[in-house]
């Protein structure tokens, strides 16, 4: 670089000696006979300084008007890498108290009560992160009391969007995951409540940008005199609710009607398409009242808590 500032005065001294003339001539005869080794060195210089100015220059237009193309070939890490490290773990509440999560990026504050799945709910070639919390209440001896939860999708690329889910007596929990509209991406049974007559169901499903808790909601078990099940038809996408309802004056293993509705996908609902009702005798069993046989593979929950 420091060679450039000689290699101009060189130049300019050049450019000014005299264009004509016996006496110009003579002189750069006898400059040529008597110093021709600092003219070859000067060359050599002047061939050593456009290298480097060169090389200077292509520096120059990589670091700054070449910014975008460098951008494009090596592109900023994306958050996660789509493996999530450090993500959290599952916990699992204590006597019907949440226990305060660790502090992690992936969580907001003062939340417990975390569930944790991975699958690919926006549908592609990557992995998608589900976070399912609650907000911490009042403490107690035993741990904190819980308010609403919220289910967080996590994308690869750090994006992230959030359902907040109704005030429930129960904890709710992820129950099974699959695809279940045959659109790209998968769906989520949630499990949202329950009660003395069965426990009330929801599938959720990544619409237009955002995560949607389908309606309407689904329900499976139930009690002496009233039962309910639900399945899915993977074959022709397809939701059937079944209600089992003992009739007036009847022992539990007397006549029982069943009403069937059959729904079908319309966007991110549920549409009935058909409904039929019959008289059955005996108690209906396990196998009648589903809570959700086909609608994807089990998570592993099998009671009223963040599985």
């Amino acid at each position: 670089m420091s060679l450039l500032p000689s290699v101009e005065q060189e130049l300019m001294r050049v450019a000014r000696a005299p264009a004509g003339g016996a006496a110009a001539r003579g002189r750069v005869r006898r400059v040529g006979r008597r110093r021709l080794p600092g003219a070859v060195l000067a060359v050599a210089v002047s061939v050593v300084a456009l290298l480097v100015g060169a090389g200077f220059l292509v520096a120059l237009r990589g670091a700054g008007g070449g910014a975008g193309s460098v951008a494009q070939r090596t592109p900023p890490p994306r958050a996660g890498g789509g493996q999530f490290p450090g993500a959290p773990h599952t916990q699992r509440p204590d006597n019907g108290l949440c226990r305060r999560a660790p502090r992690n990026r992936y969580l907001p504050r003062e939340v417990g009560c975390v569930s944790v799945r991975r699958a690919d709910i926006v549908g592609g070639d990557h992995t998608d992160l589900l976070v399912l919390y609650a907000r911490l209440g009042r403490r107690t001896s035993g741990g904190y009391l819980w308010r609403r939860f919220t289910l967080e999708l996590i994308r690869p690329s750090g994006q992230s969007t959030r359902l907040r889910l109704g005030y429930t007596d129960a904890f709710p929990y992820i129950a099974r995951i699959g695809n279940l509209n045959g659109v790209p991406g998968d769906e989520l049974v949630l499990h949202l409540d329950d009660i003395s007559s069965g426990d009330t169901y929801g599938i959720v499903t990544f619409s237009r940008g955002r995560l949607v808790l389908v309606r309407p909601l689904l329900s499976a078990g139930g009690d002496s005199v009233y039962k309910e099940g639900f399945t899915c038809g993977n074959r022709h996408r397809s939701v059937v609710s079944t209600t089992m309802v003992l009739l007036n004056s009847q022992p539990v293993d007397g006549r029982w009607r069943w009403s069937v509705r059959t729904y079908a996908w319309l966007g991110a609902r549920l549409r009935e398409t058909r409904q039929h009702s019959f008289v059955r005798r005996g108690l209906p069993g396990r196998r009648d009242t589903p809570a959700g046989a086909g609608c994807g593979r089990p998570t592993g929950a099998t009671q009223s808590h963040p599985g």
